[in-house]
């Protein structure tokens, strides 16, 4: 006899002992402070610079606040495999850490600049888009560094940032930048090699262990020891990790105790992608009766090339005679958005007026490669799927609203 798939009974029963055990371990974090995150109290968990790039600068700097000399750029240094750096305490100790360092061909989020000339240059992504040939200069900035692409997952880079073309006037003249670089003669293409010109690296995994060895190095001072813990929790909570292992296993056992749970859970897991994509629909039939768009006369679609919820996936607002709108787009499956204006339909051509126009009149402004003006939509990641149904459709319509007093109170013509 074929196996019957669990009775809908089971798969409830299954359901109320997880959800009871969810709810012992909110009670738990309540009592504990665990919920309690100064950087998400203060709304700097997304912030790139003000805050990721800031904090793993200051660490790394022997000269920093954190009075541990040089024991944390040898952890990194150890960690991340760097190799020829300076061994003599002397030398790591005038090791210089520079952020937001302007170059001819950019401005570079963090450099390492040890004694002996080698440097060390960190591209630090959390949300942000790259921008063309981005890693492409920085190679040529500083020929023969150490680059390190830095996202929260350790993703690959975008193709624009690692290639260039012989048309495209790049300096050539020291070969040791583009120094084994690959070369696509039908496409006249140049592209850096990972592991060669640049190293991915994640905040999930790397510099999470990293900041778990400084954490131990720094027990003997309880406010910086306490000060990294909360930034540790900051990154877990980023890239979804903040269950706890007590808690984790807790449901395991749950499930593996009873062989009817066992294929109760197959299902729920079988369908999670579909559910997600049922209370995605729901939100997008409500988004089309925002009050927002009733009183500006604003119309809504969604993408027709992807299913809302897919990463590239998006969803819009636009008054009729425009020829941008106000987007927002899933960055990855399910869990980023990015807001902002960009073109309608059409396939983005920057309209350098319009640039400037939007980076005067927002106060936040993050311009990056296909938008005029983009944000992180961090409202979505800090929805419990719950609770999106009820709380995502208002906090769009407030975002919309924002950028729409931006817009009409400044006159920016979005239809040219």
């Amino acid at each position: 006899m074929e196996n019957q798939p669990p009775s809908i009974h089971t798969i409830e029963n299954l359901l109320t002992q997880i959800s009871a055990i969810n709810k012992k371990y909110e009670s738990i974090a309540e009592i504990t402070g665990e919920n309690f995150n100064i950087f998400r109290i203060l709304r700097r968990e997304t912030r790139e610079v003000e805050t990721h790039s800031a904090f793993i600068a200051e660490l790394l700097n022997p000269k920093g606040s954190h009075g541990m000399k040089d024991a944390f750029l040898k952890l990194f240094v150890k960690q991340f495999e760097v190799k020829n750096t300076p061994t003599n305490q002397d030398d790591l100790l005038r090791t210089e850490i520079k952020m937001e360092e302007v170059t001819n061909n950019g401005r570079i989020d963090i450099v390492i600049k040890f004694r002996n000339r080698l440097k060390v240059v960190i591209e630090n992504k959390i949300y942000a888009d790259d921008q063309g040939q981005q890693l492409v200069r920085y190679c040529k900035d500083y020929p023969g560094c150490h680059l390190f692409y830095l996202t929260l997952f350790g993703i690959n880079p975008s193709h624009g940032s690692i290639t260039w073309k012989d048309d495209e006037r790049i300096n050539l003249k020291d070969k040791e930048w583009y120094k084994d670089a690959t070369y696509n003669k039908e496409r006249n293409e140049h592209t850096l090699v990972e592991g060669i010109h640049f190293f991915k690296i994640s905040y999930q995994k790397n510099i999470l262990e990293w900041l778990e060895l400084c954490q131990k190095e720094a027990a003997t001072k309880p406010l910086l020891r306490e000060t990294i813990a909360q930034y540790i929790y900051l990154i877990k909570h980023l890239t979804h990790q903040t269950m706890s292992e007590v808690h984790k296993n807790e449901i395991i056992e749950a499930i593996v105790n009873n062989p009817d749970y066992i294929e109760s859970a197959e299902e729920v897991q079988s369908n999670w992608t579909s559910i997600r994509f049922r209370i995605i629909e729901n939100v997008m039939s409500e988004l089309s009766k925002l009050e927002v768009c009733k009183i500006n006369n604003l119309k809504f679609e969604t993408d027709p090339d992807y299913k809302v919820g897919m990463a590239e996936s998006s969803f819009y607002f636009f008054r009729e005679n425009w020829r941008c709108c106000i987007c927002f787009e899933f960055t990855t499956d399910f869990e980023d958005i990015n807001y902002g204006i960009t073109n309608l339909h059409n396939s983005f051509v920057a309209k350098q007026n319009l640039y400037k126009t939007l980076s005067e009149k927002f106060a936040k402004n993050s311009l990056s490669e296909n938008w005029y003006w983009v944000n992180y939509f961090d409202d979505w990641s800090k929805t419990d799927w719950r609770d999106v149904n009820n709380e995502i459709p208002g906090k769009i319509n407030e975002k919309i609203k924002e950028i729409l007093t931006v817009i009409d109170s400044n006159c920016i013509d979005l239809s040219m």
